[in-house]
């Protein structure tokens, strides 16, 4: 985003939301409370059952990322569990402290 769009964001505690698809940014909304950035996160995840994978990501709240673990386990094939991981550290450096995001691998996806 642009700064003119950080500054305004900032003043207003507007939370961008990006998705990246086959390698390419785009943007997937624009929330004002982190509630409802996470329900978001939830839906948009739902929709892209089925998944082989799941992996939760956190700059600063593993608790928060376990939740969001917990509550995404339906996606996966019975006795699997999504993965808890932090960002590495130029993602870490890019979305800040209290960051969360979710990695999905789609079922049928092309295997090497």
């Amino acid at each position: 985003i642009g700064k003119a769009q950080a500054v305004l964001g900032t003043i207003l505690k507007i939370k961008p939301m990006i998705i990246v698809r086959d390698g390419e940014v785009h943007e997937l909304g624009k929330v004002r409370t982190f509630a409802k950035g996470i329900a978001r996160l939830k839906e948009v995840a739902r929709e892209f059952a089925p998944v082989d994978s799941v992996c939760v990501l956190h700059s600063t709240s593993p608790d928060m990322a376990g939740e969001i673990a917990d509550d995404l386990r339906e996606l996966l094939p019975a006795g699997q569990s999504p993965f808890v991981t932090r960002f590495g550290p130029v993602m870490g450096t890019y979305v800040g402290p209290g960051a969360v995001g979710i990695g999905l691998l789609r079922a049928g996806a092309a295997r090497g």
